[in-house]
Formats: structure tokens, C-alpha cells, sequence
């Protein structure tokens, strides 16, 4: 049965992988290459050893420095390492929820659920999102460490190597310590009032760190991308949002709200811990992302999306030890081994149909760009300082997406760009873009 678990979600990833096979670099990637590319190797790396640094999450970027360095563009070995740390996450998935509720069912059930979502396809097809999987993978791996039940000084010292990585891989990650205080004060028995006093440290870093980033994002405008509005309401309304998202339904946020609270309130007088500790995972999981506004990415819910899988994977235990029927041992595997494939080919088959519409949105814009690397670095080298002038530009592109792609593709960072309605006369090097593809256009 193990082994049948294992290739079906083996097939499961690959299915999902090759439905986004064509990805290329997006908008944000050309922005994160382009202030990589500015970065020496020890600049690079003291952005990562440094505690205080206010570089751009730097242990998620030094993978665009490295790659960068050693790949060039090929965006293919970008992706195919996104892929790889998305199935490290898949698999860290699966024994967080086989630690939480001893169960290998449930936990591959969970597993089966992160590894394909078209709720977080930008996991998949932009390389945009290698913060998020970083991150994830410090935040689940911290979670297995942090579980286990001899938790020694040099083993929290671990833990907050983990922690560090994690929220310079991404902010979202600076929860983690909450979540190991809800693990232990609610998995463990008995409670350890040493051990989770162990907590206080992380916890302080990273209320220094989250003050840190509060005051870099800090957003006054209510149009701003990072503006957070605290009320209430707009937590009932976002956790709609996401919810909705996730089971492709449009039920009103008081739905949602009262249905989490009664489930909670009915997880908590029955006894079953497993599943608190899950739905009070998801809320907290949530907080740094779920008053942004204007801010709606469904793929900020990557690490709290553990906490839908352990719910079902919650389910799918509570029907197991009900055992409605009287089977032999022989006769569950085999009923297994025939059931759990088709569950997996039932989720690709879902999940395949809702993620159309993205991927369609998705494919011309893949063309274009890809287009537009190709043929500025087909053209004769250009002299130093030169300033290339253009009167259009690829789908989505601003002026500063066209300086950040042209100075990356070139692997020149001595060349300007101008984005202008008619060329100046004075302009030496003249491009016009259209229909995805490149014209020089002589000086009249």
C-alpha cells in the first residue's frame, strides 16, 4: 500500500507539472534577476547570513542569484526546481499529517490534496512563487523538528536556524512560532511548561522582525498593494474568499464564519485535538496575509492550505476507525490500492478543469515573453551606455518591466531603455514590438 501511495502521487505531481510544461519567466521574474544580477557573491551572501538585512527576502532571491549565475535563462531548470521543492513540500505535508494524527491514510489523503490545486496554479507555472515554496519548506520542516518529542537546547537551535530561513524566504513564515506553541499546548500530554516555554525565543525574533517589515511595508493609502484593513469583517470576508476558492462554491462569508466556529466548538467537546490544532492552524497561518485587501493572490494560502488537507485527511480517518464494515486486512489493502489511485486521477481530473481558464490566460503571455528574449539577443551587440528606444512593448509589461527584461536578456546592466509614443530624432536604436515580434526600425 505504501508503495501504491508513493507512485500515485508521484504520477499525480508529474500530471500537474505538465500541464504548465511551457512556463517562462513572468514580469516579477525579469524584476528579481534583474537586482540579482547586481549582487556579488558576497554581497549575496551577507544578505543571507545577516540577521538585520533589509535585502529583498534573500534566502528566497539567492536561488534566482544562483540559477542566474549558472543557467542563464533557461527557464526550464527554473521551473523543474519550483517543481521539485513544490514535491519536497508534498511530501513534508505528508508526515506532518501522519505525525499529527498517527494515521497513514489520512496523511496521504492530505498529501494527495496539496500536491495538485488550481487554487495555487501560480505555484506551478511562475517561478515568481519560489519564496513561497522556500518558505513552506522551512515552515513544515520546522513543524516535524519542533514535534518531536525530545526537544533538546541544540535542537531549538535548529529550529530557529529553520525560522530564520523561513521568513527571509517570505514574511508569511513568521507565524511558525505561534504554530509550535499551539503544538504544544495542544498536542502534547502532558503539557511541558519548560518546553513551551522554549517558544519565547523565536517568538521574539520574530516580533523584532515582523516590526522590521511592518515598517518597510507599512502602507498609508488604502490603494496600496500591502494597505491592511484590521476589522473584523474583513477577516470574515477573506477567509470567504479563499474558502470559496478553494471549494469552487459562493457561499456569503456569516455562512462560512458560523459553519468554522461550530466545527471548532464540536472538535473541541468531543476531544478531538488532531483537528483543533488544524483549524486553529488555518486562522493563524492566514493573519499575515488575510486583511490585505487588494492583496487577493490565492496562492498566499500555500502553507495554510495544510490545514484544509488535515481536515480531510481528519475525515478520512474518522471513517476509517468508524470501520461501517467488517473487512480483513488483505481485503482493506486491496479495496486501497484500487481506491486511492482512483481518488488521485479524480483530483487531476478536477483540478485540471478548473485551472482552464488560468492556463489559457497564461499561455499567450508565455509566448510573448519568451518571443521577446529570444529576438533581443538575436540582435549585434549594442555599444556600451547605449540607450534603446521603444514605441510598444510585451502583454503587461510597464516601462520598468522593459528596462528589467531588456538589461536581463542582454546580460548588460550599462543599457537604458525609453518607452516612448514617437522616437526622438537623436535616437540611434529604435524597436518596435508587435504581435510577438521584434522590428528595428530605421531612422526616417
Amino acid at each position: 500500500m505504501r508503495y501504491i501511495v508513493a507512485i500515485s502521487i508521484a504520477v499525480l505531481l508529474l500530471a500537474t507539472f505538465y500541464l504548465y510544461a511551457d512556463s517562462y519567466f513572468t514580469t516579477d521574474d525579469f524584476i528579481n534577476l534583474y537586482w540579482v544580477q547586481l549582487q556579488s557573491p558576497g554581497q549575496m551572501a551577507w544578505h543571507v547570513v545577516n540577521p538585520a538585512s533589509h535585502y529583498f527576502r534573500p534566502t528566497g532571491t539567492l536561488f534566482y542569484w544562483l540559477l542566474f549565475r549558472f543557467f542563464d535563462l533557461n527557464a526550464g531548470v527554473y521551473h523543474v526546481f519550483a517543481w521539485f521543492m513544490h514535491t519536497v513540500n508534498t511530501v513534508l505535508v505528508y508526515f506532518v499529517l501522519k505525525r499529527l494524527m498517527t494515521n497513514r491514510s489520512a496523511a496521504a489523503t492530505g498529501a494527495m490534496l496539496f500536491a495538485s490545486q488550481a487554487a495555487f496554479a501560480d505555484i506551478y507555472w511562475s517561478f515568481g512563487t519560489i519564496f513561497d515554496l522556500l518558505s513552506a519548506c522551512a515552515f513544515f520542516a520546522g513543524i516535524l523538528i519542533w514535534a518531536q518529542e525530545d526537544r533538546s537546547w541544540r535542537r531549538l537551535l535548529l529550529c530557529l536556524l529553520i525560522y530564520l530561513f523561513a521568513i527571509k524566504a517570505k514574511e508569511m513564515a513568521i507565524t511558525l512560532p505561534a504554530i509550535w506553541l499551539l503544538w504544544d499546548l495542544s498536542l502534547r500530554t502532558p503539557i511541558r511548561l519548560k518546553q513551551a516555554a522554549q517558544v519565547l525565543i523565536p517568538g521574539v525574533m520574530g516580533l523584532g522582525y515582523g516590526l522590521m517589515k511592518m515598517a518597510e511595508l507599512g502602507a498609508i493609502s488604502r490603494t496600496d498593494l500591502y494597505y491592511m484593513d484590521i476589522r473584523w469583517i474583513t477577516l470574515g470576508r477573506r477567509l470567504a474568499y479563499y474558502f470559496n476558492s478553494f471549494f469552487d462554491t459562493s457561499f456569503r462569508w456569516q455562512i462560512w464564519a458560523i459553519g468554522f466556529v461550530v466545527l471548532l466548538i464540536v472538535m473541541l467537546l468531543s476531544g478531538k485535538r488532531a483537528a483543533v490544532f488544524l483549524q486553529i492552524y488555518l486562522l493563524i497561518t492566514f493573519l499575515p496575509v488575510i486583511f490585505m485587501i487588494n492583496h487577493r493572490a490565492l496562492y498566499l494560502a500555500y502553507i495554510p492550505f495544510l490545514g484544509i488537507c488535515g481536515m480531510a485527511g481528519f475525515l478520512v480517518k474518522t471513517i476509517l476507525d468508524w470501520r461501517p464494515l467488517e473487512l480483513s486486512d488483505r481485503t482493506a489493502t486491496a479495496v486501497g490500492c484500487v481506491l486511492f489511485p482512483l481518488m488521485c486521477w479524480g483530483t487531476y481530473v478536477t483540478q485540471k478543469a478548473l485551472s482552464v481558464e488560468a492556463r489559457a490566460w497564461q499561455r499567450p503571455m508565455i509566448g510573448d515573453y519568451r518571443s521577446f528574449v529570444t529576438q533581443i539577443r538575436s540582435l549585434p551587440a549594442f555599444p556600451p551606455n547605449e540607450t534603446i528606444y521603444f514605441d510598444s512593448h510585451p502583454l503587461y509589461f510597464t516601462a520598468d518591466h522593459l528596462f528589467n527584461a531588456t538589461q536581463v536578456a542582454l546580460r548588460r546592466t550599462d543599457i537604458q531603455t525609453q518607452l516612448v509614443s514617437e522616437f526622438p530624432e537623436s535616437a540611434r536604436y529604435r524597436l518596435h514590438y508587435e504581435d510577438s515580434k521584434l522590428t528595428v526600425v530605421a531612422p526616417k
